[in-house]
């Protein structure tokens, strides 16, 4: 989840750059092809911030986007 926040919600692969899937960032919702996956990347990155939460007890989110 570091990894996600760090990179502007993008998860970005070897070649630094965003993977398919893994794009949480706002800017990517706007375009017309991608506004049927709001809710379920909303779903995603709520169950990353809870997982992780949960396994380090650190949140990590409130530290990381001031």
């Amino acid at each position: 989840m570091t990894h996600i926040i760090e990179n502007d919600y993008y998860f970005l692969d070897c070649d630094r750059k965003p993977t398919k899937w893994g794009r949480w960032n706002l800017k990517f919702d706007w375009y017309p092809l991608h506004v049927s996956d709001r809710k379920l990347n909303s779903a995603d990155l709520i169950t990353g911030f809870q997982l992780a939460y949960d396994l380090t007890e650190k949140n990590i989110r409130k530290k990381l986007s001031k």
